[in-house]
This record gives C-alpha cells, sequence and structure tokens, in this order.
C-alpha cells in the first residue's frame, strides 16, 4: 500500500464503512491463518487522542461503554444516557455485530449528524458470537 493510500486510511474522514472487518481480524489472531482466533466478539479501537490502538476480546459481548470501562479501551464517555454524545464512534467496520439503535440513541445520532454506521458507546451493545468490531471516537 503506498504511503498516501495508508495515510488516507487512516484518516477517519476518509476511511469507508466496511460491512467485514475479517482480513483485520487476521493480523490480530496469532497463528490463525485466517481463521477466527476464538468464538468470541472482538473489540478494536483504532488511535485516537485519547489513546493507542487496543484490540479485546469480550465472550459475554454486551454494553459497549461496560467493555470500554473495564477493559481500559480510548473511548471519552460521560452521561452514559444518550444525553451528551461524548462517546459517538465512528464504526469502521463489524456493524453487524451490534444490536440495532434503540430510540434514544436513533435521536442523538440525528441531532450529531455522523456518517451513517456512527454509534454511541454509552448505547450500543456487542451480540455475543464471533466477530470483530473496530471503532474509532469522534473526539
Amino acid at each position: 500500500m503506498s504511503q498516501a493510500a495508508n495515510s488516507a486510511r487512516n484518516d477517519y474522514h476518509h476511511v469507508p464503512i466496511r460491512k467485514s472487518c475479517r482480513g483485520d481480524l487476521q493480523g490480530l489472531c496469532k497463528g490463525s491463518r485466517g481463521r477466527y482466533c476464538a468464538n468470541v466478539p472482538k473489540i478494536v479501537v483504532a488511535e485516537n487522542p485519547v489513546g493507542a490502538e487496543r484490540a479485546v476480546d469480550s465472550p459475554e459481548g454486551g454494553a459497549l461503554v461496560d467493555i470500554a470501562d473495564d477493559k481500559l479501551l480510548p473511548i471519552p464517555f460521560s452521561c452514559r444516557s444518550a444525553t451528551c454524545g461524548t462517546c459517538h464512534v465512528e464504526v469502521l467496520c463489524g456493524g453487524e455485530f451490534l444490536e440495532d439503535p434503540l430510540d434514544d440513541e436513533a435521536q442523538l445520532l440525528e441531532i450529531l449528524r455522523g456518517p451513517d454506521g456512527s454509534r454511541l458507546a454509552c448505547q450500543a451493545r456487542v451480540k455475543a458470537g464471533t466477530g470483530l468490531v473496530k471503532i474509532r471516537p469522534f473526539c
């Protein structure tokens, strides 16, 4: 990949939202040879002003903000109730492994006018099962 293409890929304004992260998961699973490394969801938070890129497993799934808080992922949050928008994240890939947004989240996302597929970490719930969710906070 050229340096310009790599630079554009790392700029969150230019990263296309993909439905699948299968290629990204290969690099996260040592010795996996392209297969999923475990029958659990993996969450990757891209490098951002809050911290370096981090990847964690979340065997039971659950509320993204609780996983972030428990695993010290670099996602800022405040209210935990879909009122402030501090935890607004861009879903780079793996949105199919998140439950659909409920009304409170959908209303605030409309106000925030983020790209299609963006979510609030305080409201997004990770489904149990195999998959990769890659996100980047809007901070």
